[in-house]
């Protein structure tokens, strides 16, 4: 009998030695649980702010897209003004060409002029 009592008491530590075992393992379980739920949290977040940064990055493309047409329109603008002030001058310089032009035939019809009178 006491051999069986011992036996016994044997089998009650071991049992509660499994026990805490299975406590601890259940106790580590519940943080892996609760880790694994807060992680989950965590990267649903996440993928909000991904979603509301994507949301941001694709108003500011569409933004550079609007500034790249504003330029190509001003570059044309520039083009425009490049090409009127070209042309405007060219007509100056033949303004100015017809006017020595004139002032050469002026003088010369003076000299002739001259000539005329003196042959008088």
């Amino acid at each position: 009998m006491d051999s069986e009592v011992n036996k016994n008491k044997e089998l009650a530590a071991k049992l509660k030695t499994l026990d805490n075992t299975i406590r601890a393992t259940e106790d580590e379980l519940d943080h892996s649980v609760s880790k694994k739920e807060s992680l989950k949290r965590e990267h649903f977040e996440l993928i909000g702010d991904n979603r509301s940064l994507n949301s941001e990055i694709d108003k500011c493309l569409l933004t550079i897209l609007e500034y790249e047409k504003l330029n190509a329109d001003l570059k044309k603008e520039i083009e425009n003004y490049i090409e009127s002030d070209e042309q405007a001058r060219n007509l100056l310089n033949r303004k100015d060409l017809m006017r020595s032009l004139l002032d050469q035939v002026n003088n010369k019809l003076g000299r002739t002029s001259e000539q005329i009178a003196h042959l008088r």
